[in-house]
């Protein structure tokens, strides 16, 4: 799993890769018993960046599941995801579940989570939350041809990590429980926790490509659009998943996915760069294994920048990994399509040219 925050309005989405058993970097994942990418090393907070927002044309369901005026009923909710996409387990979490996640099924550790403080989350009997979870899956599923498997679905309050610190007498687990209050959503091996702020996220997307003196508009998502968003942002990191899981087969489908790609929009150590500038010192950098000039480096303050080539779609896809990147561009490919060509057409191309590769490891749903 992979977790990381970046600027969006105040607005965190905290993602997790799982890869599963026969994967290489994995350890214990956090309450589900499946392996998982550790991407801390290659992501840092990431805040959804102030004003994100998108004109978005979201895929119409085929086969729209009924809903009541105050929303979805859980009843339906629950029969739908697991008729539909073979979804296994809905819950509330419990405390244990979460200090489950926090540490890996081990001894309790110091920090923000504290059962005396702990609080759940029910959406409820009724909820539009259940509904735009099923839209999202069936827009993902429309975008990309099948959805990575999803066997868990868990709602909580808030977020918690786990935080490396110093060993000591006190503390010998050396780590703690840190409150992520802004966060969405995460997956990881199969399971998709969703929290409550998922509501009140901003999730935006630029409205077409930035042109002339000024970044493209930002405009304001629905609630039901920045929950879908949320939903195929994490379904894009399940993506990552399915690359990196042996088939049927024994075969990995797509084991140098996340490196090709970073390699193809720019993404180098020491962060992305303009790679369809067009004096092409940039590609020929990357290329050499080098860092190219500052002058073409992209980053959350410029992202918007009429002036790139190659333009990203939010902050959180500059500040924090080629990881994060994908589920943005995901996100993006999935929900506007027409905007991420015109503003990122190498972006979109690889997940065009891509996506077929990763089709036997993704479900199907069903009518």
């Amino acid at each position: 799993m992979m977790s990381k925050k970046v600027s969006r309005n105040n607005n965190l989405i905290q993602e997790q890769i799982a890869p599963q058993q026969n994967i290489p970097f994995s350890r214990k994942s956090p309450g589900y018993g499946n392996s998982f990418i550790d991407h801390s090393k290659h992501a840092t907070p990431v805040q959804l960046s102030a004003g994100q927002n998108n004109s978005l044309q979201p895929i119409q369901l085929k086969t729209p599941p009924a809903s009541t005026a105050a929303g979805m009923t859980r009843t339906q909710f629950e029969q739908t995801v697991k008729q539909r996409f073979g979804v296994q387990k809905i819950a509330n979490g419990t405390f244990q579940d979460q200090m489950d996640i926090v540490t890996y099924h081990q001894a309790p550790i110091p920090g923000d989570l504290e059962q005396s403080t702990w609080q759940a989350w029910d959406p409820g009997s009724s909820s539009p939350v259940y509904e735009y979870i099923i839209k999202g899956f069936d827009d993902f599923a429309a975008g990309i041809g099948g959805l990575p498997p999803v066997r868990n679905i868990t709602f909580f309050d808030m977020s918690y990590e786990r935080k490396d610190v110093p060993v000591t007498t006190a503390n010998p687990a050396g780590a703690v429980s840190v409150k992520k209050t802004g966060v969405g959503a995460d997956y990881g091996g199969g399971s998709l926790n969703i929290y409550n702020v998922a509501g009140q996220a901003n999730i935006t997307l630029p409205a077409g490509r930035s042109t002339g003196t000024k970044g493209a508009a930002l405009p304001t998502p629905t609630p039901e659009q920045s929950i879908k968003r949320i939903i195929a942002h994490e379904l894009g990191h399940g993506l990552q998943e399915a690359a990196l899981t042996p088939d049927a087969s024994g075969k990995v489908l797509d084991k140098d996915m996340v490196k090709n790609y970073g390699n193809t929009i720019g993404w180098t150590s020491s962060g992305l760069y303009d790679i369809r500038e067009t004096s092409g010192v940039v590609k020929q950098a990357i290329q050499n294994a080098n860092t190219p000039p500052a002058a073409f480096k992209i980053t959350t303050s410029n992202w918007n920048d009429p002036k790139w080539q190659e333009q990203p779609i939010s902050a959180y896809m500059v500040k924090v990994s080629e990881f994060e990147d994908f589920g943005e561009g995901i996100m993006a490919y999935v929900h506007d399509p027409t905007s991420l060509k015109a503003r990122s057409p190498l972006r979109y191309e690889f997940i065009d040219t891509h996506k077929s590769l990763w089709l036997p490891n993704l479900v199907q749903p069903k009518p």
